[in-house]
């Protein structure tokens, strides 16, 4: 195609619908699903096999609530950084660099020889998380065009789920094992150790996967650099279409207004003083009169969605390995989960009268399964159904089940109970990263997500470590809380929510 006959003073939104969607695209939500997935097993690797390690290590439930809680504390301390570095260096970048130290500290994570050490490296990677998990809901919405960039969301947020069938599956394969190495008189590396060391498998895949992918095309043209962001457009143009990137019928790309709007912001003289006066400044259009109801709203659901749903989740190995406790003492169950929790608990785990129990791991996977199917099924229909309808729906659901545990006694009532409130949790939380996509323009989507995360980290770190200290002595306040919150933020969905227009 000629040049003159190509468009010229094409908007980036119009350019990435002209290249369209197609094997590239399944490249980048595959690289962003093992991130995301990666950085899943890093929050969750540790407090899968927590009820082995609390025996070697002789943990505390508060030791316990605390490692569960650490890396998102790290994450927490290191999110008001990870939007601005993402803006400033890059979203490729920022993700490649903290997945690759993220990947080294889980490796030494398996070397940990104490407690102390173990708490140490998992607040640390807590800063190299954040730096891999934030900028990919930004990076995935900048590669697809607006036609199936929810839909992408959903799919990268459901691939890392895949931890809950991972996980567990690995344990039963390893967890098992009679490994006993001693090294160096330090430390005895055992079964959990090694478990610990696999867990990084994935996220070695995403890294790989992430080399191969340029800066995204908002990026670069928001940094002035038009021709290697047309070049990444024929890239992807090519690749989608199977057609020759000169084909592409695109001469050059402008920013869309509002961000053109928004370059006023840059001091070509001094690039720092210039990002820092960007960062502040978006951050002040988070809390201005158009978006502070917004902005409010993404914080209080990720609180909710990402603290409870971690909660459940990091606790689940811990209440299924004290439910065999109790049964393996009383030989029948006739107890509620608060009962269980408080009846099993003691000031230190004994190593010598603990008795290893792994069949609970099939339960994690029975759950991954459910919960890639749900969020499989959500992808296909959110749009159909309602994305509003659906996220109501779920919280209130996950509030009665929460409440349920309150008062039944049987097992396997308990265990659907847990399984599902987690699958109704988890589900929740790629709708409201959409409507975060919705509810802001592209200059400052990036910030807003690194805002709203902080929440959702501060509820996983607090209510974990809440979680820990009140589970022994005060479990049935934490679960009428935790009942309120959801039930609280499903109303607030209900009659406030609603699509930016």
């Amino acid at each position: 195609m000629a040049l003159e006959q190509k468009k010229i003073d094409v908007t980036l939104e119009e350019a990435l619908t002209i290249a369209g969607t197609g094997r590239y695209t399944y490249y980048v939500v595959m690289a962003v699903g093992f991130t995301l997935f990666g950085g899943m097993l890093n929050i969750q690797a540790l407090s899968t096999v927590l009820p082995v390690a609390g025996c070697d290590l002789q943990l505390t439930s508060s030791q316990k609530g605390t490692l569960t809680s650490i890396t998102f504390a790290g994450m927490l301390l290191s999110g008001p950084f990870s939007g601005f570095f993402s803006d400033a260096f890059g979203r490729v970048r920022i993700t490649f660099l903290g997945q690759s130290v993220s990947v080294f500290l889980m490796f030494l994570n398996s070397f940990a020889p104490d407690t102390t050490t173990l708490i140490i490296m998992n607040l640390i990677n807590g800063f190299a998380l954040t730096g891999a998990i934030t900028p990919v809901y930004v990076l995935i919405s900048e590669f697809c065009p607006q036609d199936c960039r929810a839909k992408a969301l959903i799919i990268c947020s459901t691939t890392a789920t895949l931890a809950n069938i991972y996980l567990p599956g690995m344990a039963l394969l390893i967890m098992p094992l009679n490994i006993e190495i001693p090294i160096f008189g330090l430390l005895t590396f055992s079964s959990w150790r090694l478990f610990l060391l696999l867990s990084t498998i994935p996220n070695i895949v995403a890294l790989i996967l992430l080399w191969k992918l340029p800066e995204t095309p908002k990026f670069l043209l928001v940094q002035g650099h038009s021709e290697r962001t047309l070049e990444v457009l024929k890239t992807i143009y090519a690749v989608n279409q199977k057609k020759r990137k000169d084909e592409y019928p695109v001469a050059n790309v402008i920013l869309d207004s509002l961000d053109r709007s928004y370059e006023c912001l840059k001091d070509e003289g001094n690039p720092v003083w210039s990002m820092v006066k960007q960062m502040i400044s978006r951050t002040k259009l988070l809390f201005s009169r158009t978006y502070i109801t917004y902005t409010l709203m993404s914080c209080i659901l990720l609180f909710t969605q990402i603290g409870m749903y971690n909660i459940f989740i990091l606790w689940l190995p811990e209440q299924l390995s004290r439910m065999n406790q109790y049964i393996e003492m009383n030989g029948e169950y006739k107890v509620t989960l608060c009962e269980i929790m408080m009846s099993t608990s003691s000031p230190v785990e004994n190593i010598d009268d603990c008795i290893l129990k792994f069949d609970f791991f099939s339960y994690g996977i029975i759950l991954g399964i459910l919960q890639l199917f749900m969020g499989i099924m959500v992808s296909f229909y959110a749009e159909r159904i309602g994305k509003k309808l659906i996220l109501t729906g779920f919280l209130f659901l996950s509030s009665g089940m929460s409440f349920s545990l309150l008062f039944s006694n049987m097992q396997y009532l308990i265990i659907a109970a847990l399984i599902t409130t987690t699958i109704f949790v988890s589900v929740t939380f790629p709708l409201t990263v959409t409507f975060m996509m919705d509810f802001y323009p592209t200059y400052i989507r990036s910030t807003a997500s690194a805002v709203a995360m902080i929440f959702g980290r501060l509820g996983a770190s607090g209510g974990n470590q809440i979680m820990g200290l009140l589970y022994d002595n005060h479990c049935e306040k934490a679960f009428y809380g935790i009942s309120a919150i959801l039930a609280a933020t499903a109303a607030m969905c209900l009659f406030v929510l609603r699509k930016k227009s």
